[in-house]
Order: structure tokens, then sequence, then C-alpha cells
């Protein structure tokens, strides 16, 4: 009976100063003056959703008046080779007559890129003032709709479809 007695006395010993240890460094950890971290500046940032468009398109969805599907497929304004082999597959004009949709090519700005010749070649290029870089995706798609929402307000699309360039899709699943 000794032996339980001073096991559990020993063990309220461990219990206690576990208890004050914790005690004593919450209460301490509330007393310090550094300023907390505040998350709030990390999660928030501003997203201007007044982005002139710089470049529009020959033709719009509202020529197309059967155009069932808009895409918009968001590319940097580097990737023309990216741009050129979606129009030479499934994005070609008779594919997009048979399948009703509407191709255009949102892109944003980027230093030393010429795109004259590309946009008087396809006229599909919708081209928006905010600069090139992974983390401007979510402005990009945001102009993406605000451009569809003010230039394909009277075509008689279904939805909209947001593709980047650097993926690969089923466009027959997707016209279908």
């Amino acid at each position: 009976m000794y032996v339980w007695e001073r096991t559990r006395s020993a063990g309220c010993r461990r219990l206690i100063f576990v208890s004050a240890t914790v005690s004593v460094w919450f209460f301490l950890g509330f007393l310090k003056t550094e300023p907390y971290l505040d998350l709030s500046t990390f999660f928030h940032q501003e997203i201007q959703f007044s982005k002139p468009f710089l470049i529009q398109p020959n033709l719009n969805c509202n020529q197309l008046s059967n155009a069932g599907t808009v895409i918009i497929v968001i590319s940097k304004a580097s990737n023309s080779l990216q741009r050129l082999t979606i129009r030479r597959t499934w994005g070609q004009l008779e594919m997009q007559k048979k399948y009703s949709f509407r191709l255009f090519f949102l892109l944003g700005t980027e230093e030393n890129i010429n795109l004259d010749n590309e946009i008087n070649l396809n006229g599909d290029i919708v081209q928006t003032d905010i600069t090139e870089s992974y983390y401007h995706l979510t402005e990009k798609t945001v102009n993406a709709f605000k451009w569809m929402t003010f230039f394909c307000h009277n075509a008689s699309f279904e939805f909209l479809r947001e593709i980047v360039n650097d993926r690969t899709c089923d466009s027959w699943s997707l016209c279908i």
C-alpha cells in the first residue's frame, strides 16, 4: 500500500507541475507586447475589376447567333505556338460551326511581344491590361467573364468554358 500511495503522490506532483508550467506558459504568452500576425492582408488582395481591354476580336459572339458555347482560352501573350496548335486542332472554324461553339483567347500584357500578325490573321484575341503572371490568373478569369458579359450579351450561349492553354481538353466532350 505504501508503494501505491507514493506513486499516486508522484503522479499528483507531476500533474500539478505540468499544469503549472502550461498555465505560466499560457499566461506569459498573452502578456507579450509583440504584434500578432495579421492574416487578413495575406488573404485579402485587391483584384481590380476595371482593367481595360486593349485588343478586341474582329468577330464577336453576337455575330454567331447559333453559338451555344463560348470557350475562352486563358493564354500568355508569348504562347503563340500553343494558340496555333489549338486553332489547327479542335479550335478550327469548321469545328466551331459544326459543334456550335465560339473560341476566343484571353491574353495579358507582356513586354517585347508583338501580336499584330496573329490579331490580323485570326481575329480571336482579347487582350486585357493585366501583366502576365501565374498569380494574375484569377484577374484574367474575372476579366474573361467581364468581356463575355459586355461583348457576348446577345449570343445564345449556354455556358462559358475557361481553359488554360497549357492543359489539354477533350473537345468532343466539351462541345456535345
